[in-house]
């Protein structure tokens, strides 16, 4: 009886990960695991787990993941050999276990300035106010880099002395970042007339199949692991005069958007401004937002401001002519790169 029960074990080991190497993420998977596991055991284990996502980082998994999460443990405790109660023991806070569970359940889609519109209004209305100055820079979800180095190399290029902040709750996001090198799909077409600049401001160079930071860069960036909805002040100093934190909202509930838009007005200069994704700023309402933080539009472009500022608005006006009359400047051909997924330029543009 004891051998056969071994080997009806191991025959249900690789029965049940053979399945998972065709049918990843199906349901069928899901549904044989259940069965031969419990119903119960699985689903009380995943809803454990998703409460201790939820808490710790303020995360809010969409019951669509429900299922994905259960196959993530029941697959991970049957790769470790241990029990569900065993492996999800394991998921703990500040684990890889739970660091590797955290990025399962985002998505750090991110590429070289994303929402081109947000970057042209500061290329035009905020960066020249700071000409010869400098200027601190918050990105506060910035994954593996993109976008940070896309706010160094622009306000470099306007005139303006970045001292950048870059912080994110991935750690394997982090670690990429600091190695600096990119491929093609972190480049699409939104944004290619500012590639240029990435090179002519010295934050890396092209090769035929990459893009690689300069080591010069990381002296105006600081990179930090940070997690948003923790009780840590945030790793900037308190006169911050630009934050981006985009595609983070969709993540958090009410409450915690209301205590990370309390954190950033603490450490938001004057007249400084925050921006979220152009999806996400419709769900900021007025009841979530500090005394000191407004809702502000320059025609279909949205951001957060610490306190109005009319003379904001009359240059923002004064601006439009002289931008009117400026011509293009030629952008620099950036070499091929070979590794660009033909797919990044059809199927997955349309999801972003």
């Amino acid at each position: 009886i004891i051998i056969l029960e071994f080997f009806f074990n191991i025959f249900f080991f690789l029965f049940f990960n053979t399945l998972n190497c065709f049918f990843k993420n199906c349901k069928l998977v899901l549904f044989l695991i259940k069965l031969f596991l419990g119903y119960n055991m699985l689903d009380e284990q995943t809803a454990k787990i998703i409460d201790r996502v939820s808490s710790y980082t303020g995360i809010q998994v969409p019951a669509v993941l429900a299922d994905y999460v259960s196959t993530y443990i029941a697959k991970h405790a049957s790769l470790a050999s241990l029990s569900l109660e065993e492996y999800c023991e394991l998921l703990i806070p500040g684990t890889p276990h739970f660091d590797n569970l955290i990025i399962e359940v985002t998505i750090n889609e991110t590429y070289f300035f994303r929402e081109e519109q947000q970057f042209e209004f500061l290329k035009n209305f905020f960066f020249p106010k700071f000409y010869g100055k400098k200027m601190i820079i918050w990105s506060g979800a910035c994954s593996s880099g993109e976008e940070p180095v896309s706010l160094c190399a622009l306000a470099t290029s306007c005139g303006v002395y970045p001292v950048v902040y870059a912080s994110d709750i991935d750690q394997g996001r982090l670690k990429y970042f600091k190695n600096g090198i990119y491929s093609r799909a972190s480049f699409r077409k939104e944004g290619k007339k500012y590639w240029s600049i990435l090179e002519s401001t010295k934050c890396g160079d092209f090769t035929e199949k990459s893009f690689i930071l300069s080591k010069h860069i990381f002296d105006k960036i600081n990179i930090h692991f940070y997690n948003l909805n923790g009780d840590l002040p945030c790793p900037v100093p308190p006169s911050v005069n630009l934050i981006f934190l985009r595609n983070v909202f969709i993540y958090f509930n009410k409450e915690s958007r209301k205590k990370i838009l309390t954190k950033l007005s603490k450490v938001l200069a004057p007249n400084g401004l925050i921006f979220l994704a152009s999806s996400e700023i419709g769900s900021i309402t007025e009841d979530l937002l500090p005394e000191d933080i407004h809702k502000v539009n320059y025609e279909s472009i949205y951001f957060l401001s610490k306190k109005s500022n009319p003379d904001f608005v009359v240059d923002t006006h004064l601006l439009q002519e002289k931008i009117k009359l400026e011509k293009t400047e030629p952008v620099k051909k950036i070499p091929k790169l070979s590794s660009y997924p033909k797919i990044l330029t059809k199927k997955q543009n349309k999801k972003i």
